[in-house]
């Protein structure tokens, strides 16, 4: 599902290196909720210094690290329908976005 805008959550993805490693959780990981105004994200606090990946199928359009107070800032340049993911740890959670 394709989201713009508000609060978006973001889910940890199937393919994720820790499910690969064998390692399956009886309880499903719990989203991370993120807010998007435009072009800027504010993740909660706690996530200050991981890292955020934004990609358009394959290619790798931009990555950030989550500042102090929670808030990235992705260039304007980069637009359309794209894949946000969020790097935790093992984790990759993820959603796709309009930008």
């Amino acid at each position: 599902m394709l989201l713009r805008g508000g609060q978006i959550p973001l889910v940890v993805q199937n393919g994720n290196s820790s499910i690969l490693l064998g390692y399956n959780p009886r309880i499903p990981v719990a989203p991370i909720f993120v807010n998007q105004v435009e072009h800027i994200f504010f993740f909660n606090a706690s996530l200050a210094h991981e890292t955020i990946q934004i990609f358009n199928g394959a290619d790798l359009l931009y990555v950030g690290v989550i500042g102090e107070y929670g808030s990235v800032d992705v260039p304007a340049c980069v637009t359309g329908e794209v894949e946000l993911r969020l790097l935790k740890g093992e984790l990759i959670y993820s959603a796709l976005i309009e930008l």
